[in-house]
């Protein structure tokens, strides 16, 4: 990722991402779904295109808590491979018996990129992630009005941050 894109990306997170102040792990916390959320995120309004090695460099930039979790006497393993659509693998993961995922690595075009063992989350807001997503997709008609109106301020907010942070520097 060249300088402007990581600065870019640098100031969104540090505008858009909201610290916890709690160490709870939740799915939505953990590295995967923040990078997936993430990476859909700065490609929509951005096309840049994030990998997991500069996400975590910049998340430990901006001083966001790393809490990993390491399954203790693992009994039995199972491979996980998830691939995408054309069926290339993207990710594997050595899972024990209880379901914690014990090593996970991840793949692009064939080459490892990133891999650790156990789970890493960050004291990232999962209902923050969730509604930056959010803004990527037109909501249900049952969405209530709060959620609508939540959404809409967002996505205000976010095109505001692109024309004086985004066009300035294209």
């Amino acid at each position: 990722m060249n300088e402007i894109n990581k600065l870019l990306v640098t100031k969104f997170i540090n505008e858009f991402v909201i610290k916890q102040s709690y160490k709870r792990t939740y799915q939505t916390n953990e590295l995967t779904y923040v990078f997936e959320t993430l990476s859909r995120v700065f490609d929509y309004y951005f096309d840049i295109h994030l990998n997991v090695n500069d996400l975590v460099s910049i998340l430990e930039e901006l001083q966001f808590k790393k809490i990993q979790k390491i399954p203790n006497g693992l009994k039995s393993n199972t491979l996980r491979k998830t691939c995408d659509k054309t069926g290339n693998v993207i990710e594997k993961a050595i899972i024990d018996e209880d379901g914690e995922i014990v090593s996970r690595q991840f793949i692009k075009n064939g080459v490892e990129m990133f891999s650790y063992d156990g789970n890493i989350y960050y004291n990232i807001s999962p209902v923050n992630l969730k509604s930056l997503i959010r803004t990527l997709y037109n909501l249900p008609n049952h969405s209530s009005d709060k959620v609508v109106l939540t959404n809409n301020e967002l996505v205000k907010k976010i095109n505001k941050f692109i024309n004086t942070n985004y066009k300035q520097n294209f």
